[in-house]
């Protein structure tokens, strides 16, 4: 009866330790001094400004559109921030301008950027399933370069 009292108050100790490891782990991690950025978000007509105040290397361009409206951040397809073209599911690294972009862009240049990351997504999609899907090895290949003239 002694020696399980022991075993198991050694057990006990163990678990406390390791318990107490992990918290100091943890906490060495997150107790880091998180810098906010500011973000100001326009909407395609460059009008109606919003000024928001994010977490930086935390927060995403997603998270920003969450401020406003919660349906807009789930149908934002890309956004332009800075002039150039960002994953929604970028952190935001200082501040900026941003400009959320859906699948009905009125501007052209957005249009096809959202239309090319669309793509784009959805061939990297597809290259995963046909991958996973054939239990042999296959090599995916480009278009053939072969002329066909009829």
């Amino acid at each position: 009866s002694s020696g399980y009292r022991a075993l198991h108050s050694f057990d006990r100790q163990r678990r406390l330790e390791l318990f107490c490891n992990e918290q100091q782990r943890q906490a060495a991690i997150y107790d880091k001094k998180v810098e906010k950025v500011f973000w100001t978000i326009e909407n395609e007509a460059g009008n109606d400004l919003v000024k928001v105040l994010m977490n930086q290397n935390i927060s995403t361009f997603h998270d920003c559109m969450k401020h406003i409206s919660r349906l807009k951040a789930d149908r934002m397809a890309l956004a332009y921030a800075n002039g150039s073209y960002k994953s929604v599911l970028e952190k935001l690294s200082g501040n900026g301008r941003m400009m959320p972009l859906d699948y009905n862009c009125q501007n052209k240049n957005h249009a096809n950027a959202v239309n090319m990351a669309y793509w784009r997504t959805c061939a990297f999609l597809l290259g995963a399933v046909v991958d996973q899907a054939f239990a042999v090895d296959v090599q995916l290949v480009g278009p053939s370069k072969v002329d066909c003239k009829l």
